[in-house]
């Protein structure tokens, strides 16, 4: 039986600011050991490579779904398959991108799934604050997986597929760090000085050092990317044969994850 790892990445910072992609924040947890990199690109290609012999499964800082209320026809993949046709990355772009999904569509307020609503989470059509606009890193994650093909599959979206596709792509599940913080670590701050002592409060068996505190706190962005990989390592098998939903999921949306 293959290890299974859980990948967690972020995307807050994922563009500079001339809109160029940067590496991505990561973090590996692979039973209680944490490893922390960048991914210069979201790519199978850049995770198999690290983890040839691992199953993984990979909890990204994304929206992987639609509002209902945009409306049929509009299906998930069809539209990140649109992204390749916009030219570069950054906020203009995506703003552009997204609310060019929207026009004609609908005349109300921002749309919004409703686990978003459920969850108090924004919508990917929020463009303000700029502070809380999840366009930009969501716009380069689709373009990203779009350029991958049939690489990646988001379950919740697109179904599990058979299971020969099963052998093929990379599974990606969304999450939300703000609510993971919350939910598993009882924390209403997502302050990395913090980290290490609410895992020890909360008595997780991750192998928490002084060099991974220090990643952290350099880089608060690996915080999120790892409690991401950690709410994969202890909900997922709760929650990852829900059913399919146009509108996706996130991690942890349910009262039983807590």
């Amino acid at each position: 039986m293959k290890a299974i790892v859980y990948l967690g990445v972020d995307q807050t910072g994922a563009i500079d600011r001339v809109g160029k992609p940067k590496p991505l924040p990561a973090c590996a947890l692979q039973g209680s050991k944490a490893d922390f990199f960048y991914l210069d690109r979201f790519h199978p290609d850049e995770i198999r490579g690290r983890y040839p012999d691992a199953e993984c499964q990979l909890i990204i800082d994304c929206v992987l779904g639609l509002p209902d209320e945009l409306g049929c026809p509009l299906k998930w993949r069809e539209v990140i398959s649109q992204t390749l046709e916009w030219q570069g990355f950054g906020r203009k772009v995506a703003a552009d991108f997204f609310h060019s999904l929207r026009e004609e569509r609908v005349a109300t307020q921002i749309p919004r799934r409703a686990i978003e609503i459920h969850l108090g989470a924004n919508s990917v059509f929020q463009e303000h604050p700029f502070q809380k606009n999840i366009q930009t890193g969501t716009f380069r994650f689709w373009k990203e997986i779009a350029s991958a093909g049939s690489g990646f599959r988001a379950p919740w979206v697109e179904g599990f597929g058979t299971k020969a596709q099963r052998l093929k792509y990379l599974p990606i599940f969304e999450g939300y760090p703000t609510l993971v913080w919350k939910k598993l670590l009882k924390s209403s701050s997502r302050n990395p000085e913090n980290l290490g002592l609410l895992l020890k409060a909360a008595k997780f068996q991750v192998r928490w050092t002084p060099k991974h505190q220090a990643l952290v706190q350099k880089d608060p962005n690996l915080a999120d990317a790892f409690v991401l990989a950690l709410a994969g390592s202890l909900w997922l098998s709760k929650e990852a044969q829900r059913k399919t939903n146009p509108e996706g999921w996130i991690l942890g949306g349910d009262r039983e994850s807590e």
